[in-house]
């Protein structure tokens, strides 16, 4: 198994891929998938994705580092009441081939994300989530707190949700802990995963600001 950071020239695929995994994604219904489509804010992200046989993408998850609420609240179109501590690195877009699902390919985004943030600046890894989704108890088993996010405001929503939405959270003293929990629920074997040289190096340089696509 192969996992790879997405080059520009994987927008096209990537954003396939999100399309058609939305399509069935749990309380969710869409008016409109086109926002899915690679955008500005996938230009500076670190966007992972792992390859079939072929080098086709089959699943992938985006990474966004932020330093306010008022980002985060821009970003997921939600009010957020909470003090929370930044910087703060976001997983987004999680998107995985119907066929290949429940194999724990979103596991093995984790458990990296989690190893690079562990060795980094960010305070908090989060994300938001459907109340309701199957994998909620997993996330908090491995350390994550959930808090309702305040829709009141919400406008521009491509969303028609059928439940609230959670924000989820874990800090960074829990990074360890979450770490070899992640670890211990994957269903691949780390030795058969391949992650592309050179992405601690992406990482760091994607925190400090520098651009990872070429």
């Amino acid at each position: 198994m192969k996992v790879r950071i997405a080059k520009k020239e994987m927008a096209e695929a990537i954003s396939t891929l999100r399309m058609e995994a939305y399509k069935v994604a749990t309380n969710a219904t869409l008016n409109d998938n086109s926002f899915l489509k690679w955008d500005a804010i996938d230009d500076e992200s670190l966007v992972l994705y792992i390859e079939d046989d072929l080098g086709n993408p089959i699943s992938s998850m985006r990474g966004i580092y932020v330093e306010s609420a008022e980002e985060i609240e821009a970003l997921f179109d939600i009010s957020i009441n909470g003090k929370l501590e930044f910087p703060m690195f976001l997983i987004d877009r999680l998107t995985t081939d119907i066929k290949f699902r429940r194999q724990g390919l979103s596991g093995v985004f984790r458990y990296i994300y989690i190893d690079a943030c562990l060795k980094s600046k960010v305070k908090n890894i989060a994300f938001t989530i459907n109340d309701g989704a199957s994998r909620i108890p997993r996330m908090k088993k491995i350390g994550f707190t959930f808090e309702r996010a305040d829709l009141s405001k919400r406008q521009k929503s491509v969303y028609n949700n059928t439940s609230d939405v959670l924000l989820a959270m874990l800090g960074k003293e829990k990074f360890k802990y979450a770490q070899e929990v992640a670890k211990d629920d994957l269903k691949i074997d780390l030795n058969s995963v391949e992650i592309e040289d050179g992405f601690y190096e992406a990482f760091a340089s994607f925190l400090a600001g520098s651009p990872v696509l070429v």
